[in-house]
């Protein structure tokens, strides 16, 4: 029985020690940023109008992957 216990402890020595302690305590950060960018149109008779565009960034950790969702809507200068 003595030798039973000492091999099953030899055995599950290796299988605890690669695996993390806290693997499962993952902590997330947010960040959110709002800017406002200038844009400028052209009307039909020519003259120009500006508005601010609100631009906002979220970012939080992960795998370096950077998502971007925009509709654009621009015109040819």
């Amino acid at each position: 029985m003595k030798w039973i216990s000492l091999f099953l402890i030899t055995i599950s020595l290796p299988l605890s020690s690669g695996m993390p302690i806290h693997e499962w305590e993952r902590e997330v950060h947010y960040r959110n940023i709002t800017l406002y960018a200038p844009a400028v149109a052209q009307l039909q008779n020519g003259s120009y109008y500006g508005v601010l565009t609100e631009v906002n960034v979220t970012m939080m950790n992960g795998t370096g992957n950077v998502f971007v969702v925009t509709t654009p809507l621009t015109q040819l200068d």
